[in-house]
């Protein structure tokens, strides 16, 4: 297994024209499988995944980006700077944080 990191501007602009918020930040790693003689390939099972993100302690999703830059949010448990989410397809994951805008409104 290889865990790549993946900087933020080669990515922040394929997310955040194919979710439905505005992408403030991201943190992404490309994660690669290989057999024994260094292909790479995918795992034959779902494998249970655990990522964190000690300078993202906010982050309200993460998204799943595949070979053909399709972007999927994963549904994963996120608790602080922990992910912990099931999958049998790998290649780049990033945890996301958007703009999220809060209106109060009163009467009066």
């Amino acid at each position: 297994m290889d865990l790549t990191p993946v900087a933020e501007q080669d990515v922040i602009g394929l997310i955040d024209s194919q979710l439905d918020a505005k992408v403030t930040k991201v943190v992404a790693v490309d994660i690669t499988f290989y057999d024994a003689n260094d292909q790479k390939i995918e795992p034959t099972q779902p494998i249970n995944v655990k990522m964190m993100a000690w300078d993202m302690p906010e982050a309200q999703s993460v998204v799943h980006i595949d070979d053909e830059d399709n972007v999927e949010e994963v549904d994963a448990v996120i608790d602080g700077e922990t992910a912990r989410f099931e999958s049998d397809s790998f290649s780049i994951y990033a945890f996301v944080q958007t703009n999220i805008l809060t209106v109060n409104l009163y009467n009066g």
